[in-house]
């Protein structure tokens, strides 16, 4: 898998080579520079005959290792060139190669994002549903408090009429005040009791909500 790291590698490799021609290329125009300077100096008319008779040889000798060095140096210089247009080559492949990378994880990205979005849909959908519900339920509940809240009243005298509390015998009004005592004894401790666990259920739900709140925050 080709990654970033590979085409600055590339890069560098391409700056080395530019430096390679530079280089060359300056000691290429230093020879010719040095081989003319001794073309000139043996060229000039000034010089006796007989040191020019005996530094030809030489002169012709150093003129064509000098020609031999420039060549070889100017070959060196054409084989950096091409190397340099191979690696331009395979930089822009890897560009492309990069580019295909790139273009195929946004496609990736795109259709899970696309996924994401549907199955969000869906949830949106399914609580849109348990809200319409839920709003049903809770009205629901409301008509029935309401009717029970309209019959207690009628349901607590008929359920105290129908004890041996108050008695009706032949038009007259009978009171039992011990059926009475009896009846608070027993029920007066139960409400109590059923007040005393609401309280303590619902210390106990709040209790709970504000530790796994209090967690929550800890994690972030």
């Amino acid at each position: 898998m080709f990654r970033f790291r590979h085409l600055q590698d590339i890069q560098d490799f391409e700056e080395s080579a530019n430096e390679t021609v530079l280089v060359l290329k300056l000691n290429m125009s230093i020879c010719k520079q040095v081989a003319e300077f001794y073309r000139s100096l043996f060229e000039n008319k000034e010089l006796p005959h007989t040191t020019l008779d005996k530094c030809e040889e030489s002169m012709l000798r150093f003129e064509r290792r000098m020609r031999g060095v420039i060549s070889h140096m100017d070959s060196q210089i054409l084989r950096v060139e091409g190397l340099l247009r191979l690696i331009a080559d395979r930089k822009t492949l890897l560009y492309g190669l990069l580019e295909f990378q790139n273009t195929t994880s946004n496609k990736l990205l795109a259709s899970e994002s696309h996924k994401s979005s549907r199955r969000m849909e869906k949830v949106t959908h399914e609580m849109s549903k348990i809200a319409r519900k839920t709003k049903t339920e809770t009205v629901s509940m409301k008509i029935i408090t309401l009717v029970t809240l309209f019959f207690l009243p009628g349901t607590f005298i008929a359920t105290l009429m129908s004890t041996d509390i108050i008695n009706w015998n032949n038009g007259k009004q009978n009171y039992q005040p011990g059926a009475m005592h009896v009846y608070l004894a027993i029920c007066l401790p139960f409400m109590a009791a059923t007040f005393i666990f609401w309280a303590a259920f619902q210390w106990h739900e709040r209790r709970k909500e504000r530790r796994q709140r209090e967690e929550a925050e800890a994690e972030v």
